[in-house]
């Protein structure tokens, strides 16, 4: 088999914090396009690294992969195996003690945050015989650093909530996120970008973009850009081509034409 991707759903303790795991094999040489997905994410590189051309650099065998506002590709040389972790938005630092900001357009080597434990499953994920022990591997080590501090999950709930108002209205302005979470705006720009590693204006814009993205994907060729635009929170249709290009590399119309429209964060892979 050429290639194998294979989707795995969390435990039900983690589900708060994990979207899902994924592992992926291919003896294909390929060159993907990637956009921001609003998720951050832990890899687990069994093979040949990927390569980040925009960031002039490979990834690590275990790579920190944080918010990005920018489209990028993935190149491989045709010996890729990886193990994904896909946190929620507000997941990861739940699990990893360091300032999500600094991952912020960052692909960050996993054994700089000199972590003891993450250094201890990978070697376990990098050197067991499939990738599906992996999986099993990540989730004993997040199930255990779940339990090990209770106390800290109140620090996200505010966050969560405010993520959650933007994914049902993606138009909500920050002041109102705000004041919903009983913090000042820069108080709570502060939290946001703590908990989320980017700032809750800028994660907005992802939102929308991959709001459009799920519009476009379920209306298929038939897209009414207006319609889009106005559904997924943008002043108008230019303010939404705007932004698009910006996050996507290309209009929705150019997209739309490649045939390639996904979601990664409102799309549920099962």
């Amino acid at each position: 088999m050429e290639e194998e991707f294979r989707f795995y759903r969390p435990c039900g303790p983690l589900l708060p914090w994990v979207r899902f795991y994924w592992t992926f094999r291919s003896r294909r040489a390929a060159c993907v396009r990637s956009f921001p997905t609003g998720c951050p994410m832990l890899l687990f590189h069994r093979g040949t690294p990927l390569r980040v051309p925009e960031l002039e650099r490979a990834q690590d065998r275990v790579t920190v992969s944080g918010q990005v506002d920018f489209p990028s590709h993935l190149l491989s040389d045709g010996s890729t195996e990886l193990v994904a972790v896909v946190f929620r938005p507000w997941g990861l630092g739940r699990f990893v003690d360091a300032p999500l900001v600094s991952f912020f357009n960052r692909e960050i080597s996993g054994y700089d945050l000199e972590d003891r434990g993450l250094n201890a499953l990978s070697e376990r994920i990098l050197t067991c015989d499939d990738p599906s022990e992996g999986v099993v591997a990540a989730e004993r080590w997040l199930l255990a650093r779940l339990t090990a501090e209770p106390r800290a999950a109140h620090r996200f709930d505010r966050v969560r909530g405010a993520v959650e108002t933007l994914f049902a209205a993606p138009g909500t302005r920050v002041v109102s996120l705000a004041s919903r979470a009983c913090l000042s705006p820069k108080q709570f720009e502060r939290y946001f970008g703590a908990v989320v590693g980017m700032n809750p204006k800028a994660y907005a814009r992802l939102v929308r973009f991959q709001l459009s993205l799920h519009a476009m994907e379920r209306r298929g060729g038939a897209a009414d850009w207006a319609r889009i635009a106005c559904d997924c929170g943008y002043a108008d249709q230019s303010h939404f081509v705007r932004e698009f290009r910006r996050l996507g590399g290309m209009t929705p119309a150019a997209l739309a034409r490649t045939g390639a429209v996904r979601s990664d964060l409102f799309a549920d892979p099962f």
